[in-house]
């Protein structure tokens, strides 16, 4: 199957009630894919294995999904999918948005030393709004830097070059021109991580 996880890859682990585990490739295949958790690895095993879960992850064209059947690997604290399923685009990378309010720090490409401070909007893989107007205007290009809020690995300052290509009521939208891919990839990650826990919080109310 075409698009599924590759080795060293972070994924989501969807159980059937919802509930998600985050657990990194160990071992890929075409037919199944391993599993190994960070936290927790033995009670999650016990917990997954002979039921159906879903592998949530992106990769070049958005968020994907496969489904499949769990089982304990050979080695302790592995988890063992086999595929049931052709993987599925959940969400095109491009369309995902969501709001959120981060502290976003931005200063020209030339050496005059004047820093501006604003706030998002919304964030998306591949641009977010800014509220702040100070010292941008369409078509600017600036060195930006947004702060990731949270606790996991994708938390932190996350360094670009963006473009102003519009304006709105709601501040200027901003779109990314220039990122590491791997940043890239992390953004992406907070993105969908920031969407489930919001997806959790709205469900358990």
């Amino acid at each position: 199957m075409r698009g599924l996880p590759e080795e060293g890859q972070e994924v989501a682990v969807i159980a059937p009630s919802g509930a998600t585990a985050s657990a990194r490739v160990c071992a890929a295949g075409t037919a199944s894919t391993s599993l190994a958790f960070e936290d927790d690895a033995t009670k999650h095993v016990a917990v997954l294995a002979g039921g159906s879960v879903a592998l949530q992850y992106t990769n070049q064209r958005g968020v994907c999904r496969v489904d499949g059947v769990a089982h304990a690997g050979p080695e302790q604290g592995v988890l063992r999918v086999d595929h049931t399923a052709e993987v599925q685009l959940v969400q095109r990378r491009e369309f995902v948005r969501i709001d959120a309010t981060l502290p976003v720090f931005y200063q020209p490409l030339d050496s005059s030393g004047w820093k501006g401070e604003t706030t998002t909007v919304n964030v998306s893989g591949g641009g977010f709004m800014v509220s702040g107007r100070e010292g941008l205007e369409p078509g600017a290009v600036m060195s930006f830097t947004l702060e990731l809020d949270g606790d996991g690995r994708d938390a932190g300052p996350l360094e670009l070059l963006g473009r102003v290509v519009r304006e709105a009521s709601g501040g200027l939208g901003v779109i990314i021109d220039l990122i590491d891919e791997r940043e890239r990839e992390r953004l992406i990650r907070w993105v969908f991580g920031r969407e489930r826990l919001t997806r959790q919080i709205v469900g358990a109310r």
